[in-house]
């Protein structure tokens, strides 16, 4: 988050785990006797969400934030239910309300029984984050992550916009095209681009529509381009660009399309 670290639960106690030691417990679990044992895999120490949230800004190369903005556990469960309404969708969203339940209830373990059992310790936080790269990569993902949820809701709202106000104002959207098509016609396509443009926009917040759907406004846009230019060529020289406009929209899906896409 750029300049300021907005926080909920900023106190929550976590002990973190490192991916590669979960591997080697289960491989443990099959070859070295630890099968049928209860061991929880948490580092030795916890540190609070908030120490957390800034070790990672700093692997990732982020500048400290200038601020720590402590949000009340409101404004987190509000914006959980959001998050859990995308779930219903098909987002992932690690902001969802168990995760907050969770956090409530801390995030922390005994390591005793794993030193116990292996005659070590796991990897602490700050050996987990020096045992992976910190590239360009994370730095961008950090940033596209933060900024997909914008770009989405935009790129819907824009199509479900569009096609609502050509249904709502029918009978102008149908006079642009007036000296090259009949007024029954152009009503017609003028109601049938609403529906396909409030069909592209819905379809877009479905987790597992948003390329398909992404691609279908590219073409949308590209044929409204082509009939525009066909039907209506004095658009281009419209003061306030109408056409032009398409292109900034054909832009917006590609790029949700792209960072839409699951490895």
């Amino acid at each position: 988050f750029p300049l300021v670290q907005p926080i909920v639960l900023a106190d929550a106690r976590i002990q973190t785990v490192a991916v590669d030691d979960v591997a080697e417990a289960v491989l443990a679990a099959l070859t070295a006797g630890t099968a049928g044992r209860d061991i929880e895999l948490v580092e030795d120490h916890a540190h609070t969400l908030e120490a957390i949230v800034g070790r990672v800004r700093a692997w990732q190369g982020f500048a400290e934030a200038r601020a720590v903005i402590r949000l009340p556990r409101a404004v987190g469960h509000g914006v959980a239910r959001f998050a859990d309404l995308a779930g219903w969708l098909g987002w992932r969203s690690a902001l969802r309300s168990t995760s907050l339940r969770v956090l409530e209830d801390h995030v922390v373990g005994n390591p005793e029984p794993w030193r116990a059992a292996t005659g070590r310790s796991l990897k602490s936080l700050d050996e987990t984050l020096r045992a992976l790269p910190s590239t360009a990569q994370e730095r961008i993902y950090a940033r596209a992550q933060l900024a997909f949820p914008l770009l989405l809701l935009t790129l819907s709202a824009f199509w479900i916009a569009s096609g609502v106000i050509g249904a709502w104002q029918l009978d102008a959207a149908a006079a642009v095209p007036a000296g090259s098509l009949s007024e029954s016609a152009a009503r017609a396509a003028v109601l049938a681009g609403a529906a396909v443009d409030i069909a592209i926009g819905l379809a877009v917040l479905v987790r597992r529509l948003v390329r398909p759907a992404c691609w279908a406004a590219v073409l949308v846009a590209v044929s409204y381009l082509i009939g525009g230019t066909i039907l209506t060529p004095h658009l281009w020289a419209d003061p306030l660009g109408p056409l032009v406009k398409v292109f900034p929209a054909i832009a917006l899906a590609l790029a949700v399309a792209a960072l839409a896409e699951d490895r």
